[in-house]
Order: C-alpha cells, then structure tokens, then sequence
C-alpha cells in the first residue's frame, strides 16, 4: 500500500511539474504572425506608373528557397513605396499589413542598400507616438549602380522602439536583388 500511494504521488507531482511549463513563443508577449509574402508597391513620381515586386517564401524559413523578384528602377528617379506582408499559408491569404500598423507602436520597417546600390530611403508614415514605422515611404535611386537590398520588418515590443532598427527582433527579413537604369 505504501509502495502505491508512493508511486501515485509521484505520477501526480510529474504531471504537475509537467503542466507547469511555459509555452514557447518567437517572441515574449508577440503573437507572432506568420508572414509568407512582401509585396513593395512603386509608383514613380514622374509619370505616376505603377509597379510591384515580391519575396514570397509559402513554406517558411528552412524550406524550399523563397521566389524573389528582381527590383528594377530608373537612376535619378524617385519612388513612393508601400510594403504589404501577406500570410498566404492560408486559404484565402490573408493580409497582415493592417495588423502591423495597428501595433505600430511596436514595429518599424527598416530598408538598407547592401552593395553598391545608391538609394535613399525616407519612411513617411509614423505611429501613433510619432516614431517612424515604414509602411510608407519615399525612396530616391542616385545612380545606375545594381546591388541588394535588405527589407526587415522589426518588432519592438514593450516600450523599446526608438525609431531605429537596433531594438527587437526581426518578424521577417527579405532581400530583393535589384538592378538600377
């Protein structure tokens, strides 16, 4: 009988101990979104044409390589840019821009010409505490160097964003190669 209740309070302490662990999450306090697709919108100042390219990775990360369009863009031209990011895992896709600028005061997009590639960034849009967010932006091509250029969406959360890139984690990261006229 001893041997019993030792064993039965033992299973219930395992079971209990077991039960107590906190679940993992990307990110503390993030309910982190999945992100298959960044779409970039360009309309150029000039003739207002319209544009878009995508970095579309359905699988996730450490699957089959993502799809990315070459960025092709007119030197001493300039740009209005806006980023949509896509869950397109489910059926129908769904859009994640809109929840992205709701908790804007947690994210930022961030831009960055690698290489030799001359564009200046501006981000045009802010949150609601006046930070700036990057959903909108304004982007001048200097010169007809071709490079890389790396889109990171940041998440920022509990108070950190300072309206740099150097706070949080990234929610996701693309680079697009581009080639510049």
């Amino acid at each position: 009988m001893k041997n019993q209740l030792l064993f039965l309070l033992s299973t219930a302490f395992l079971f209990l101990a077991g039960s107590c662990e906190k679940a993992k999450a990307p990110h503390a306090g993030h309910n982190h979104a999945v992100i298959t697709t960044v779409r970039i919108n360009f309309t150029d100042q000039a003739d207002q044409s319209t544009f878009s390219f995508e970095y579309s990775d359905p699988d996730g990360v450490g699957g089959n390589n993502p799809n990315i369009e070459t960025i092709f863009l007119d030197s001493g031209h300039v740009y209005s840019v806006t980023v949509e990011f896509w869950d397109e895992s489910s059926n129908p896709a769904e859009s994640v821009t809109s929840a992205i600028q709701i908790t804007g005061f947690e994210h930022i997009v961030c831009y960055e010409a690698l290489g030799n590639l001359m564009i200046d960034f501006n981000i045009t849009d802010v949150d609601g505490n006046g930070l700036p967010l990057g959903l909108e932006s304004e982007w001048t091509v200097t010169s007809a160097n071709d490079g890389n250029f790396k889109l990171n969406l940041r998440h920022q959360p509990g108070g950190i964003k300072d309206g740099t890139c150097a706070p949080g984690e990234s929610d996701v990261e693309a680079i697009f190669p581009v080639g510049v006229f």
